[in-house]
């Protein structure tokens, strides 16, 4: 339950038991929160003061969510309201051992607070001695929403809570149930692998709202080489398939090389596609194709004789054949489109073509 007063904050709660026996345990025990989650018991009392907005530290705070999600349209509110209410929630400020202000909820806020001049703004003070699980009680509950909103968001909150310090098994029991994981230290660990992926493919990952195992698939490539790749985001077609495709190539091809990736990328090859005109979906296909036939020249030639045959063959209108690009599976798949009757006849009629049926002998050997 929320009190406030013009002096102070309590934030309370009535402590209830946990799924695991908690008596051995040093740490304060757990309380119900929002959405029936838990956290800590403790009754804490804050000091509502004004604050220089200089003495606060925003995106430098401890607390900064490097995932953050505000839209344009909620600043715009903030700020309406700021403007003609001349009100502004009060922050949540954690003062640390040095005394230097740490932002914890209120980040939009303090945003628009800067952006309208103002200097000063209402803070509720955390004291120094506020305990760790506290903090990231109080921040899991103040940012949940944004926090659950996308993989990357928890993992962010993760991150923050073992660069903090907080305990490992603790994490797991305590918080990892709370963000949708399981409380392993097996999934802390990869969560912690995903959070040192550079940051503009974190980005990308939360943009694209990458699933767990396509983000841990990322974790096993050089960073370099990743975020070469992340360079190529406005010129290609880039999802979660294609990047794996496109990682998978290079790499084979600059071990089997023996090249490192800036003489990779001096290629004139590359250069021509990435620069060329064509649309974004033009560009990623030739440059998937160009890779591919790098990386597999006997199966890339194999290819190229198979589309001479088919390209000499004289198949009627609207009338498609493709087989495994691979050359896998000894097949071939005829796709064809008639509108009336008289079209399939008259298709199916020029199938019987000496000269198809001869192409369609010399692919099938080729297979």
């Amino acid at each position: 339950m929320l009190k406030r007063d013009a002096e102070t904050r309590c934030i309370a709660s009535l402590p209830i038991k946990t799924p695991h026996n908690q008596s051995d345990q040093s740490d304060e025990p757990l309380y119900l929160t929002p959405n029936n989650h838990i956290a800590s018991p403790i009754q804490l009392m804050t000091k509502n003061i004004q604050l220089s907005i200089d003495d606060i530290k925003h995106q430098d705070s401890a607390f900064y969510l490097m995932g953050k999600i505000v839209t344009d349209d909620f600043h715009t509110i903030l700020a309406q309201s700021l403007s003609e209410l001349c009100f502004l929630q009060p922050l949540l400020v954690y003062q640390d051992q040095q005394g230097a202000y740490h932002l914890l909820d209120g980040f939009s806020r303090l945003a628009i607070a800067k952006k309208q001049a103002l200097t000063t703004v209402p803070c509720h003070i955390l004291p120094p001695e506020t305990a760790l699980t506290t903090l990231l009680n109080l921040l899991l509950i103040e940012q949940y929403t944004t926090i659950q909103s996308s993989l990357i968001g928890r993992i962010d909150f993760i991150a923050l809570a073992l660069a903090r310090g907080m305990d490992r098994a603790r994490l797991c029991r305590d918080f990892l149930p709370r963000l949708d994981f399981q409380g392993h230290e097996k999934v802390l660990r990869q969560c912690e692998a995903i959070s040192h992926l550079p940051k503009e493919v974190l980005d990308f990952c939360q943009e694209k709202n990458f699933a767990m195992r396509q983000c841990l698939a990322l974790t096993r490539q050089p960073k370099t080489l990743l975020q070469e790749v992340m360079t190529w985001r406005e010129q290609l077609n880039l999802t979660a398939s294609i990047i794996e495709e496109l990682l998978s190539h290079i790499n084979d091809l600059l071990r089997s090389r023996a090249q490192d990736m800036a003489t990779f990328m001096a290629s004139k090859e590359i250069a021509e596609i990435l620069n060329s005109e064509y649309p974004k979906q033009e560009k990623t296909r030739l440059l998937r194709q160009l890779l591919k036939n790098w990386r597999y020249p006997i199966l890339s030639e194999a290819q190229n004789n198979l589309q001479t045959i088919y390209q000499h063959m004289p198949l009627p209108e609207e009338t498609l054949l493709k087989w495994d690009e691979s050359l896998e599976r000894h097949e071939l798949t005829l796709q064809l489109k008639a509108r009336s009757v008289n079209e399939w006849q008259q298709r199916i009629g020029a199938l019987q073509n000496q000269s198809v049926i001869e192409g369609v002998e010399q692919l099938l050997r080729q297979l």
